[in-house]
């Protein structure tokens, strides 16, 4: 029986964690797609390859603001809408933990 994409998706557990970023490719290698599901798509370990190839050494950091913006974005439209459904007048700032390299600026 030939390996297919459900069988990568199922051995990376993508289904747990992936959202609408991460995906297994036609190939079976895990793709992102910086922008989300529609968006184009980033072979990871092509681009790992590609890096390395290039003289970097792994293992590397990748960044995908794009990802970060929308899960923000997700938030805060859940504070707006249960705000407007309980009829809450007071305004709010969202402040919420995020896992970074402390050496940057996110």
């Amino acid at each position: 029986m030939a390996w297919t994409v459900n069988d990568s998706r199922n051995l990376y557990g993508i289904r747990h964690w992936g959202g609408h970023f991460f995906d297994a490719g036609d190939n079976g290698n895990v793709v992102v797609r910086p922008k989300g599901r529609h968006g184009s798509e980033i072979d990871l370990y092509a681009l790992t390859r590609k890096l390395a190839a290039s003289g970097l050494e792994l293992p590397l950091l990748v960044r995908f603001p794009d990802i970060l913006q929308q899960r923000a974005r997700r938030i805060i439209e859940g504070f707006d809408a249960a705000r407007e459904a309980w009829e809450y007048p007071q305004g709010y700032t969202l402040l919420y933990p995020v896992k970074v390299n402390q050496q940057e600026a996110v």
